[in-house]
C-alpha cells in the first residue's frame, strides 16, 4: 500500500472521529497513531501532505463538542509545531483549558507546550498562564502533570510570572499534599530542562526559605515527603548543577552552609519524629560522598545502619561516627526506641534505606563481616531463634515481624548480589540460609528470598563442606513436593541459577553439591508434569541447565537406561501439548541452549542419518510454527537461525529443506505478528546470500513480498503496517450503529 493509499484511509478515519466518535473508546489506540503520525512528520516526503489531512482535520473538530474529538484534535496539534497557530487563537477563545473532560484539558497543556516556541506572545496575552497555575490543582493527576510541565517549559523559555503568580503558586501546598506533589514536580522539571532556570526560580521564590519552614513546622506526612524529595533532588544534582547554596540560602534562619543547613533539617525530621525521611536524606546524601555535595562524608551510611546495629546487640559507644555528631545522634535515635511502633518504625526505615544504598553500590564503607554478623542476628532475632544473646529489651518488639525480616533479607541479598565478600561472610550467610529454611512453617515468600540468597551465596563461595551440603540436599528435597507452587519453582530456580551462574563464570559446583543436582535429575524430570504452569517452565530451564553438564547426568542416565533422545522427547512433548504458553517457551528456549550447550546435540540435526534424535524435536518445532502464542513461534525462528548461521547459505538452505522447515519460514514471513515477520525476514535474507548464489524458493518469496509491498519491503517498516490496521479498525468502528453496538467498539487488542 502506498502512502497516497494511507493518507486516504486516514482521513477517512478522522472523517470518523469528527463525525461518529461515540464508538471510538479507547485511548491506546488512538495513542499509537498519534505516535505514527509523529513519527510520519519527521518524513520530508510525507510531512506536507499529511499537514494539510491534519488542518483540515483540526479545523473541522473546533465546530465539535464531542471530547474525543477535541482531545484528538488537540493532540495532534501538539505533533507539529506548524499546525499550532490556529489551535493557540482556538484555546485563547474556547476555555478548553477548563472543559469538563480531563482529557480535553490535558491536550490543551499538550499543545501550549510545544507551542511555546513561536506563539509565546500570544499565550502571555492570553492568561493561559495563570490557568495553568490554577491547574497544577486539577482533580486529575494527568492534568496536574501536563499543566506542570507546560509551566516549566514556559519557564525555561526565559518568560516571567509574576509576583501575584508566585503566591498562587504557592498557596495551599502545605496543607494541599497534592497540589505540592505537582508544585515541586514542575519545579524539578525546571531543574531537569535547565539548572541555570531553576535556580533563578530557587532564588525569586525564596523557595528554600519556604521548604526549610514546611520542613521543621509541617505535621502532614505526605507534603513532607515531597519536600524531602524536592531537596534529595538538588544535592544529588548540586555538583553537576553548580548550585550556589550560600546564594540561596541567604532567606534561610538557620544557616547559609549547605551542609550545614542541609543536616539541620535532618536533625529536626529525626526529633518530630519523621524516621523514614530522616533516613531517606541521609542515605541519599551518603551517595554523593565520593565527589559531590558530602564530599568524603563517609560516616553517613555507618548513620544509616546504626538501628540495625543496635538492635542486633551492638554498642553505641564505640560506633563509627564523628565525635561531635555521636552523642547527638545516638540520644535522639534512643528516643526513637521507647515504643514498639517508633522501633519497628525506626528499623524498618534504616533498612529500606540500607536496602537503597546497596541497590546503588553504597555501602563499601560498612565492614563486610561486622554488617553480615549484625543482620544475621537481626534476623535470628525476628524469627525468634536468637536463644541467649545481647539485644536490648527494646528489640524484642521486632521477634516475628515479617516486615523486619523480609526487608532484612532483601538487603542481604542486595548485599550479596553487589559487593564482594570476605569468605567468612558467605560461610555465614550459607549456614542462616539454612538454618533459617529449616524453620517450621516458614511463609512461602521467606523461602523463596531465602533459596534466591542461598543460590547466590553457593555460587560466591565454593566449599568442600559435608554438613552443609546434606543440609541443603534435605531441603531441596523437602521443597519439591511443597505445597506452595511458589516455592517449588524457586527450588528449581535455585538449581538453574547455580548452575547457569558457575557455566557463566566457567567454574564448577564443588564436589558435594554435584551430587546433589545427581540426585535431582530425577525429581527435575517429574517437574515437567507439575500441575502448575510456572513450576513446569522453571523445571524446563533446569533440566536444560542439567544437560550441560554430563558429569551430573551421565550416571542418571546409565541407571535408568536412558538415552539423551528421551530427555529431548520430554521436552518435545510439552512444547507440543501444553496448554500454557510459559512451558512451551522455555521447552524452545531449552533445545536454543542445547544447541551448543548439549554434546552433540547440534550435529544430530544437521546429519541425514541420526533420525532417531531428530524427528521428535523437528516435529515439535513444525507444529509449534502454529503456536497461538508469538512468543513460542518467535523462538522457533531463533532455532532455526542459530542452527543455521555459522553455514554458508547454500548449506543452510540445505539444512532447513532437509527438516521441513523452509515452508514454516516462508509461512512465517506472512505471521499477524511484526516481530515474527522480522526474525522470518531476517532468515530470509540470511539464506539469500550474494549475488552468486543459486536462487532458492525463499529468496523468489522475498522478491514476491517486496513486490507486493510485504515482508522487509514494506510501506515503509513495519511501524507503517501497525498504522494501517489501526486505521482499519477505526474505519470498521465508525460504521457501528451506536456505542451500544459492542462489537464495532474500538480498542486495542
Amino acid at each position: 500500500m502506498s502512502f497516497p493509499d494511507v493518507l486516504e484511509l486516514l482521513s477517512t478515519a478522522f472523517d470518523v472521529l469528527v463525525d461518529r466518535p461515540d464508538n471510538v473508546v479507547d485511548d491506546t489506540c488512538l495513542s499509537r497513531l498519534l505516535d505514527w503520525i509523529r513519527e510520519s512528520f519527521r518524513d520530508s516526503a510525507r510531512k506536507d501532505a499529511l499537514a494539510r489531512a491534519a488542518r483540515a482535520f483540526i479545523d473541522r473538530s473546533a465546530s465539535s463538542t464531542h471530547p474525543v474529538t477535541l482531545a484528538f484534535a488537540l493532540r495532534l496539534s501538539a505533533s507539529e509545531p506548524s499546525l499550532c497557530s490556529a489551535t493557540i487563537e482556538w484555546l485563547t477563545t474556547s476555555g478548553l483549558c477548563r472543559h469538563a473532560d480531563a482529557r480535553v484539558r490535558c491536550s490543551s497543556y499538550e499543545t501550549l507546550t510545544i507551542s511555546i516556541v513561536n506563539h509565546y506572545s500570544k499565550i502571555s496575552r492570553s492568561g493561559l498562564v495563570d490557568t495553568a497555575i490554577l491547574g497544577l490543582s486539577d482533580s486529575s493527576l494527568f492534568v496536574a502533570k501536563s499543566a506542570g510541565e507546560f509551566l516549566a517549559a514556559w519557564i525555561c523559555s526565559g518568560q516571567t510570572i509574576g509576583e501575584s503568580q508566585f503566591e498562587v503558586l504557592l498557596s495551599n501546598v502545605a496543607f494541599d499534599s497534592r497540589k505540592a506533589k505537582n508544585v515541586f514536580g514542575m519545579m524539578t522539571k525546571v531543574f531537569d530542562l535547565s539548572f541555570s532556570y531553576g535556580t533563578r526560580l530557587l532564588g525569586e521564590l525564596q523557595l528554600l526559605g519556604f521548604v526549610e519552614t514546611q520542613l521543621r513546622a509541617c505535621e502532614n506526612d505526605s507534603i513532607i515527603q515531597v519536600l524531602v524529595d524536592f531537596i534529595v533532588h538538588l544535592v544529588k544534582h548540586s555538583k553537576d548543577w553548580d548550585i550556589d547554596w550560600t546564594e540561596l540560602l541567604v532567606e534561610c534562619s538557620s544557616s547559609t552552609h549547605a551542609k550545614e543547613w542541609l543536616t539541620g533539617i535532618c536533625v529536626s525530621l529525626l526529633e518530630r519524629g519523621f524516621v523514614q525521611h530522616f533516613f531517606r536524606c541521609i542515605a541519599n546524601f551518603s551517595t554523593t560522598v565520593e565527589d559531590g555535595l558530602f564530599q568524603n562524608e563517609t560516616w553517613l551510611s555507618s548513620l544509616v545502619f546504626l538501628p540495625v546495629h543496635v538492635a542486633s546487640g551492638g554498642t553505641q559507644e564505640h560506633y563509627d561516627l564523628p565525635t561531635t555528631d555521636r552523642t547527638m545522634f545516638t540520644s535522639l535515635l534512643a528516643r526513637q526506641f521507647e515504643t514498639r511502633s517508633t522501633s519497628i518504625r525506626t528499623v524498618l526505615s534504616s533498612l529500606h534505606s540500607l536496602v537503597f544504598l546497596a541497590e546503588n553500590r553504597r555501602i563499601d564503607d560498612l565492614p563486610s563481616d561486622a554488617w553480615c554478623r549484625r543482620l544475621i542476628s537481626l534476623l535470628k532475632l525476628t524469627c525468634d531463634v536468637a536463644g541467649e544473646s545481647d539485644h536490648p529489651s527494646w528489640a524484642l518488639s521486632l521477634v516475628g515481624n515479617e516486615k523486619v525480616t523480609m526487608t532484612s533479607l532483601k538487603l542481604m541479598q542486595r548485599l550479596c548480589r553487589t559487593r564482594e565478600l570476605e569468605s567468612e561472610s558467605y560461610e555465614l550467610i550459607i549456614d542462616a540460609c539454612i538454618g533459617l529454611l529449616q524453620l517450621k512453617s516458614p511463609s512461602s515468600r521467606r523461602v523463596c528470598l531465602l533459596l534466591e540468597i542461598l543460590g547466590d551465596g553457593i555460587v560466591a563461595h565454593s566449599s568442600d563442606e559435608t554438613e552443609a551440603t546434606a543440609s541443603i540436599s534435605l531441603i531441596l528435597d523437602s521443597f519439591l513436593v511443597n505445597p506452595s507452587w511458589e516455592v517449588r519453582d524457586s527450588t528449581y530456580e535455585l538449581v538453574s541459577t547455580v548452575l547457569s551462574r558457575t557455566k557463566r563464570t566457567n567454574g564448577t559446583p564443588p564436589p558435594p553439591l554435584l551430587d546433589v543436582f545427581r540426585r535431582f535429575v530425577g525429581p527435575t524430570r517429574n517437574g515437567l508434569q507439575d500441575g502448575q504452569s510456572f513450576v513446569r517452565s522453571s523445571a524446563l530451564q533446569a533440566l536444560g541447565e542439567i544437560f550441560q553438564r554430563k558429569e551430573i547426568y551421565v550416571s542418571y542416565m546409565e541407571e535408568n537406561s536412558l538415552e539423551i533422545k528421551d530427555i529431548v522427547s520430554d521436552v518435545c512433548n510439552v512444547l507440543v501439548n501444553d496448554t500454557e504458553a510459559f512451558p512451551r517457551r522455555s521447552a524452545v528456549q531449552v533445545l536454543l541452549v542445547w544447541l551448543d550447550g548439549l554434546a552433540g546435540f547440534r550435529d544430530s540435526l544437521t546429519r541425514s542419518d541420526s533420525l532417531d534424535v531428530r524427528s521428535p524435536i523437528l516435529d515439535a518445532l513444525h507444529r509449534a510454527k502454529d503456536d497461538f502464542d508469538w512468543e513460542v513461534k518467535r523462538h522457533v525462528l531463533d532455532f532455526w537461525f542459530k542452527l543455521t548461521r555459522t553455514e554458508s547459505s547454500t548449506k543452510a538452505t540445505s539444512i532447513l529443506e532437509r527438516a521441513n522447515a523452509m515452508d514454516d519460514v516462508i509461512k512465517a514471513l506472512n505471521d499477524p505478528n511484526r516481530i515474527v515477520r522480522e526474525k522470518a525476514s531476517e532468515i530470509a535474507r540470511s539464506l539469500a546470500g550474494d549475488d552468486t548464489s543459486p536462487p532458492t524458493r525463499i529468496v523468489d518469496e522475498i522478491v514476491d513480498k517486496e513486490a507486493d509491498g510485504g515482508c522487509g519491503g514494506e510501506l515503509t517498516s513495519s511501524f507503517d503496517a501497525d498504522a494501517i490496521s489501526l486505521l482499519q479498525d477505526l474505519i470498521a468502528c465508525g460504521g457501528g450503529r451506536s456505542r451500544d453496538d459492542e462489537s464495532m467498539l474500538l480498542d486495542c487488542y
